[in-house]
């Protein structure tokens, strides 16, 4: 076969061109590793950047605790209709800042958002700070720190854990930043604004952090002292510039302080609130051991264990001075210290930190550091760092409120820091081959992310308890007549992350308990309604409903116990799961002798079914036009002498008219079979508003089946 020589000339033009490109390309990568190499800053950016974007798109993003979603909703003004900085648990300086933001784009979740920023600005001040000490090794620990501590406080929000992350990174920082011979002051000016942030979302993380975080102050303390030229100068910028930041986060502490305790409106409430923490953190005193305290508070032991639910908003019985009381004998009433006791703490510590997915970044940083550290006293700061995690652990043992993770992954996440951050600042030893490395990285990195992803892609159930609850806090707020009182846990869920609430959207509804209980807020919604004690004027109130799921038993024999033997639960609502209930203490009297025309617009169909001499009624009625989820029905059975018994229906949602926005929630029936005589007439009184129709009526006898006509 012969070949051109013009073929041949094109092959080695084609030959040329590609060698030229592959040249130009191979130059251009060069360049780019060269400036990443230069620029740990940069490097740093994109490394978390990606991260952040993989996290919400293929992400689940919640509050790991129900007090984040409760303090947004003070923020977004949910009950009161106007937006606060009175966050409670997070200092008041953040909610000014909060309040703001939102006044100026209230379209905006600020309050989540504002946690993602200060998240992103730490883990980016960590990783450059690696970075910055060891391109390679720094890059390769500070995914190990996204991968484990990343990952969990960016989808399960918490304001304690942004409160660690951000101290960690001020405090890390602030060292890169006093090593330069001129202080570099975007590093001071952000370490300074990470420091404010950690102590401004809660103050006792913060130290923490800081006692975790001395061993790297020791750290730099030996190694500048070696330095005896500029040890004088390092030591005093670095006295100056910690000193004004833990002054200024301590005076920021006082003045949130100083602002509750001087409020009229909060400091009955912070006083409260701060042994109620006592008691529903750590339990109650026991009551056998303490029973002529707790008489003599005029408590009972079923009283006691009421209140553990945390439906505890009762201010005539659950007063202030009762919770001081009791507070202050569960503060004083401290364990032992002794051998059996340290026993008892060795039995799970640290096994039983082997729970947390998070826990291998701590485990691999240590690992990392022993075999990498070109220097043996390196290992002496990571003995010193187990040593303050242990002293911090048996702290908190002692104090009865141990292995939470929203704690104990700051803790842990400080002394992965400390202990990375010396190692590669004292100069790692590569005993482990780059490709090594990268190989097992990425045999990680995809052994996780799957696990990962199917941990936070909400299933089926989920998304539908969700929509649900979405739907039951919809038709509250539809509902302005009525106030709701919700036991805890009943009506919850209905608000993701990155949801903005209207303000006012609750305005009709109030918790039984909880930490906002005898708050501004929520005395503010009770009193708009006119109630003072929750659980004294429910009874007997038509304008009030009782939300709950598991509670109301437990309530009502509270209020028999409190203030009204006769009260009963009369269910009159199952709508999405959530029964709402009226506190009664007398029969149901209906007054019938002022009933409006029937509209021209009813729907209504009933049938009643006999059994000996029980009756039982079912059917549905709507007014086109009308929310069917805001009427009332009440089965009215009337025997040959006048006399009456009234019946309060059951309402649930009509499985016929899902997609009809009025006839959705029509559907009602008898929980309860009524007594009856044999021969009685059956009228149904629908009421909808300020009128009252009567829309089915039929004489019964001793037939099993009596249907009554549908109107259209």
């Amino acid at each position: 076969m012969r070949i051109s020589k013009g073929k041949v000339f094109l092959y080695s033009l084609d030959l040329e061109w590609r060698e030229k490109v592959n040249i130009r390309i191979k130059n251009q990568k060069e360049k780019i590793y060269s400036y990443l190499y230069r620029s740990p800053g940069l490097s740093a950016f994109i490394i978390n950047a990606l991260f952040v974007v993989f996290i919400l798109l293929f992400c689940s993003v919640e509050f790991e605790s129900n007090d984040d979603a409760a303090m947004s909703g003070i923020l977004y003004g949910v009950n009161t209709g106007y937006y606060s900085a009175h966050l409670v648990f997070v200092n008041c300086w953040i909610g000014l800042l909060l309040k703001a933001l939102m006044s100026v784009a209230p379209v905006i979740p600020w309050y989540s958002v504002l946690m993602y920023i200060i998240l992103f600005l730490s883990y980016y001040a960590v990783s450059y700070c690696l970075i910055k000490k060891d391109n390679f090794w720094g890059t390769c620990v500070s995914l190990v720190f996204l991968l484990f501590y990343g990952y969990h406080t960016y989808v399960t929000l918490q304001f304690t854990e942004v409160a660690a992350v951000s101290t960690i990174a001020g405090i890390v920082l602030l060292f890169t930043a006093l090593e330069e011979k001129k202080l570099s002051k975007w590093q001071a000016m952000l370490a300074f604004l990470l420091l404010l942030f950690g102590a401004g979302y809660r103050f006792s993380m913060f130290a923490c952090a800081f006692i975790i975080m001395s061993g790297y102050g020791i750290y730099e303390l030996v190694k500048h002292y070696k330095d005896k030229s500029n040890f004088l100068r390092w030591f005093f910028r670095c006295m100056i510039m910690f000193g004004v930041s833990i002054i200024i986060c301590f005076g920021l502490e006082a003045a949130d302080r100083y602002e509750y305790n001087n409020n009229d409106l909060y400091k009955e409430y912070v006083k409260f609130n701060s042994y109620r923490a006592i008691l529903m953190d750590y339990g109650f005193p026991d009551y056998d051991e303490y029973q002529d305290v707790y008489q003599r508070l005029n408590i009972s032991e079923e009283d006691m264990q009421f209140f553990k639910s945390w439906n505890f908003a009762d201010p005539d019985v659950f007063t202030t001075d009762v919770v001081v009381t009791l507070g202050k004998i569960k503060a004083d009433d401290r364990p032992e210290i002794n051998g059996e006791f340290v026993g008892e703490f060795f039995s799970w510590f640290p096994v039983r930190l082997l729970k947390y997915n998070w826990l291998p970044g701590f485990l691999l940083t240590c690992v990392f550091a022993f075999l990498c550290s070109n220097n043996k006293f390196s290992h002496l700061y990571i003995v010193y760092e187990i040593l303050a995690l242990g002293a911090i652990q048996f702290y908190l043992f002692y104090k009865g409120r141990y292995l939470i993770s929203r704690v104990d992954i700051g803790l842990f996440f400080a002394a992965s820091v400390v202990i990375g951050t010396i190692m590669l600042d004292m100069g790692p030893k590569y005993r482990i081959d780059k490709r090594m490395a990268l190989s097992v990285a990425s045999i990680v990195l995809l052994t996780l992310c799957p696990g990962w992803y199917k941990e936070n892609k909400q299933d089926e159930t989920e998304i539908k308890e969700q929509q649900r609850a979405w739907e039951v806090t919809r038709l509250l707020n539809e509902d302005k007549e009525k106030l709701y009182l919700c036991s805890v846990g009943s009506v919850q869920g209905a608000y993701g992350v990155w949801d903005v609430i209207s303000p006012g959207r609750q305005s009709n509804s109030c918790s039984l308990g909880g930490w906002r209980t005898y708050s501004p807020t929520s005395i503010e919604v009770l009193r708009e309604y006119g109630v003072d004690n929750p659980f004294r004027d429910m009874v007997d109130n038509p304008d009030i409903y009782l939300a709950d799921k598991k509670y109301a038993d437990m309530i009502t024999a509270y209020i028999s116990r409190h203030y009204n033997e006769n009260v009963y639960a009369c269910s009159v609502k199952n709508i999405k799961g959530v029964f709402f209930y009226k506190l009664l203490s007398k029969e149901v009297c209906l007054d019938t002798s002022d009933c409006a025309e029937l509209p021209e617009r009813l729907n209504v169909s009933f049938q009643a079914e006999r059994e000996e001499e029980m009756i039982s009624v079912d059917g549905y009625v709507y007014i086109d036009g009308q929310s069917s989820y805001q009427g009332e029905t009440y089965a009215v059975l009337e025997d040959s002498e006048g006399n009456q018994t009234c019946c309060p229906m059951r309402q649930y949602e009509n499985p016929d008219y899902k997609e009809d926005l009025h006839g959705q929630y029509s559907g009602y029936w008898t929980p309860e079979s009524i007594e009856s005589p044999l021969s009685c007439k059956i009228k149904i009184y629908y009421k909808n508003g300020d009128s009252l129709y009567c829309v089915w009526e039929e004489e019964i006898d001793e037939a099993q089946d009596i249907r009554g006509d549908k109107y259209d």
